[in-house]
């Protein structure tokens, strides 16, 4: 819809301008530096009419002509801005697994421990148990009962 419109409008220029110039088809002195002629006026706003479009065409050319190079340019620095983005990012969590899986080790290294020193612990109970079942079951044998 956009591009229409600009064309419209377009249209309704150059009928502008066609009219005017039809409108004065006079024979007019032109002077140019140093050279002077008659031409008629038609041709004369007819000529600086095509010209107007050419410089203008030419002017939006080399703008467009440059934006896309800009653009071209800028979706090569975004592709490399990415690629950077990727690496760091698996970096980062390359980084992080590992964080984790030393703390895993950490964590598993302590509850072996623990594990170990429990055991160690219930086999000293275990050993305090049988020492007093065995110094009471020798107080038992050595137990007089004098009411017999």
């Amino acid at each position: 819809m956009k591009n229409q419109w600009r064309i419209i409008v377009g249209f309704i220029l150059i009928l502008i301008i066609v009219l005017f110039a039809i409108s004065n088809n006079n024979q007019v002195d032109v002077s140019f530096l140093v050279t002077s002629m008659q031409a008629p006026l038609i041709l004369i706003i007819l000529g600086s009419a095509i010209i107007g479009g050419l410089i203008g065409i030419l002017t939006s050319t080399a703008t467009v002509w440059n934006q896309k190079k800009t653009i071209k340019n800028q979706e090569k620095e975004l592709a490399i801005f990415n690629d950077d983005l990727d690496k760091k990012v698996q970096s980062a969590n390359e980084k992080l697994i590992r964080d984790y899986e030393n703390q895993i080790s950490e964590l598993r290294a302590t509850y072996e421990a623990q594990i170990v020193d429990k055991n160690r612990k219930i086999d000293e109970l275990l050993h305090q148990e049988q020492a007093v079942e065995e110094t009471s079951a020798a107080k038992t044998e050595n137990h007089v009962d004098y009411f017999d």
